[in-house]
């Protein structure tokens, strides 16, 4: 709708349908990117957003969304890194050639470990949210191939594959 994800850009189409001044929403909007805690959060009822209890009502509204003869539903995991800085483990749904990022979690990129238990968390968060009736298509890239990973894949009842 904006073609864009700036602050401005976003703000300034909240500010048109909610016909506020574009300062105010975009305000609003750079505070709620705080912690609840924040000292420079204005007001003293504000809380923190715990993104990870959206990731359901997220999907829903894209299934919501969807025309009503759909009955497939194509998603792909994605890890990006960003520098040595970070990685972005996520689950897109696949629309008219984008991913819309669903769920998702940035771990620090030379942490040791496994992401075994953040991308099941991530599936979990997605757990019965696409009706049963719908064949999901979910697609990785070698990089990103375990056998639990297809094995959860399949418990949540979608169908994996990867990408040479």
């Amino acid at each position: 709708m904006t073609q864009s994800s700036s602050l401005t850009r976003v703000s300034h189409l909240i500010a048109k349908i909610n016909q506020e001044q574009d300062n105010t929403v975009r305000q609003r909007l750079k505070e709620w990117c705080k912690e609840g805690k924040a000292k420079s959060k204005k007001g003293n009822k504000r809380v923190s957003l715990e993104v990870q209890d959206c990731f359901a009502s997220l999907l829903q509204w894209i299934v919501d969304l969807l025309p009503q003869n759909t009955k497939e539903l194509p998603m792909a995991l994605d890890a990006t890194s960003i520098g040595q800085n970070f990685t972005v483990l996520s689950i897109n749904v696949l629309y008219r050639s984008c991913g819309i990022p669903v769920a998702w979690k940035v771990v620090k990129a030379t942490e040791k470990g496994s992401w075994k238990p953040y991308w099941l968390e991530l599936f979990q968060s997605l757990k019965n949210i696409v009706p049963t009736d719908w064949t999901v298509i979910v697609s990785a890239d070698r990089g990103l191939y375990a056998d639990w990973l297809y094995l959860q894949i399949v418990e949540l009842g979608w169908h994996p594959t990867h990408e040479n």
